[in-house]
């Protein structure tokens, strides 16, 4: 057998050669040039390299790129001769005949083919190219819409689609072409749908499933149609796309999107704001918790001093106060603090100036010295000892005269504090068992003390 190379524009040409050649001319220069060369097949096998070698100078100054083969049998021989000449890329087989295995392992050797072109090939070998690479002639026969308007008539287009639509009032032919179509393609992975309709949305995810590998997008076709059907189901299709593992999305048609664009901007800046308010809150929440404990540690050391002071001023006379205690009453109207005021009073100026007495609620927390600024906001978040305090001070109105002692003494402090301080325990007050104790009333009065 004679082999014919014949160069037509950018493509090199492989065929038989019937006419008989002398065989003292087979290979001589007048028979071998740059535009029609003739080998015996004998040759080229034991010459296979230098053959290559020769062409592939053709192939660099022609600006040659596709090897066309009009004889499927040629393919094992002329393959190994091309396989190397990187700029040929393009490859076609000329005859209508699906390609044996041998010519295929040939071509599975050579990653420089992008587009291979034949009439057929065994259907187990599509999966062996890479994508896209095979593109077959053999045309098949479908009765269904779906591969008509897909546009799948042979088996490369059937192998290697990536994105078909399908539309949603299916017939008979179209569910047993979609089957097979995802039966024998691996590469798709995006299905739009026109016409929405829950049930049938539902069968061909069930096809999906158990044909395919891939997580699939299913593009739902948003129109005046279905407009209705789809909103009242879209919560619906996030159960779906777990199910049946895919990712369900909905393609709005420009009018709806027009018609609705103000109420979907308002509500994505209702949803950041609500995002920011939270993040912002949760950021203040998170710094005044750290503010309130220091706050907390605060006010510990400001009421161990204040401890300390009654201790060393009147011991043995009074019980020491902290935030569980408090001071005790003799049988007459007069305590032992009263009676050693002045002692724990001139150390409590000491720490403080402001100090105007002393306040105690007996069976509560309340059992602190009182202070009076020049107006009733400086206590609200300052300690005893003045420093800044969120949890504040128990302070007497401004407006209150302690010289005289008016009628009404209006006492402030906050309440709702972590660990019973300030006035958080006044609320005991409101008890019928807090109230009808007489005792309980007549220290109230007793033990609020001030300056003379």
């Amino acid at each position: 057998m004679n082999i014919q190379i014949k160069i037509i524009g950018s493509s090199i040409y492989f065929s038989k050669y019937y006419d008989e050649i002398e065989k003292e001319n087979l290979n001589s220069t007048n028979i071998i040039n740059d535009k029609n060369l003739i080998f015996s097949k004998k040759y080229i096998e034991k010459n296979n390299d230098i053959i290559s070698t020769f062409i592939n100078l053709i192939v660099l100054k022609k600006g040659i790129n596709t090897a066309i083969i009009k004889n499927n049998e040629l393919g094992p021989i002329v393959i190994p001769i091309i396989r190397n000449i990187t700029n040929i890329q393009n490859i076609k087989f000329i005859e209508n005949k699906e390609l044996d295995y041998t010519t295929i392992s040939y071509l599975l050797e050579n990653n420089n083919f992008i587009n291979i072109e034949c009439y057929n090939l065994p259907e187990i070998m599509y999966y062996k190219f890479p994508k896209n690479t095979i593109k077959t002639r053999n045309v098949i026969i479908f009765k269904s819409d779906f591969t008509k308007y897909n546009n799948i008539n042979t088996y490369s287009d059937l192998y290697y689609k990536d994105k078909v639509v399908i539309d949603s009032y299916l017939t008979k032919y179209d569910v047993d072409d979609i089957i097979f179509f995802f039966k024998k393609n691996k590469h798709v992975n995006k299905v739009i749908i026109r016409g929405y309709c829950k049930q049938n949305l539902i069968s061909f995810l069930k096809i999906i499933k158990e044909n395919s590998k891939n997580k699939i997008d299913i593009i739902l076709l948003q129109d005046d149609s279905n407009t209705k059907n789809i909103i009242k189901d879209i919560n619906f299709f996030n159960k779906l796309s777990k199910e049946y593992n895919v990712n369900i999305k909905i393609k709005y048609t420009k009018k709806y999107i027009s018609n609705n664009i103000f109420k979907e901007i308002n509500l994505k800046l209702f949803k950041y704001a609500l995002v920011f308010i939270l993040i912002i809150n949760a950021f203040l929440l998170s710094g005044y918790k750290v503010y309130l404990s220091k706050s907390l540690n605060s006010i510990k050391v400001v009421n161990k001093k204040i401890n300390e002071i009654v201790k060393n001023s009147v011991p043995n006379q009074l019980s020491q106060i902290n935030n569980e205690t408090t001071l005790e009453v003799d049988s007459e109207p007069v305590s032992s603090y009263y009676q050693n005021y002045n002692n724990v009073y001139s150390d409590l100026l000491n720490l403080n100036d402001n100090t105007i007495g002393w306040l105690t609620v007996n069976n509560t927390k309340i059992n602190y010295p009182v202070v009076q600024y020049t107006d009733n906001d400086y206590y609200l978040n300052h300690a005893f000892d003045k420093s800044n305090n969120i949890i504040g001070w128990v302070f007497a109105d401004y407006r209150n005269n302690f010289d005289i002692l008016d009628k009404n003494t209006i006492i402030y402090a906050h309440s709702m504090v972590d660990g019973g301080l300030m006035f958080t325990t006044l609320k005991k007050v409101l008890d019928s068992e807090w109230y009808l104790n007489n005792n309980n009333l007549w220290n109230m009065y007793m033990q609020f003390h001030y300056l003379q």
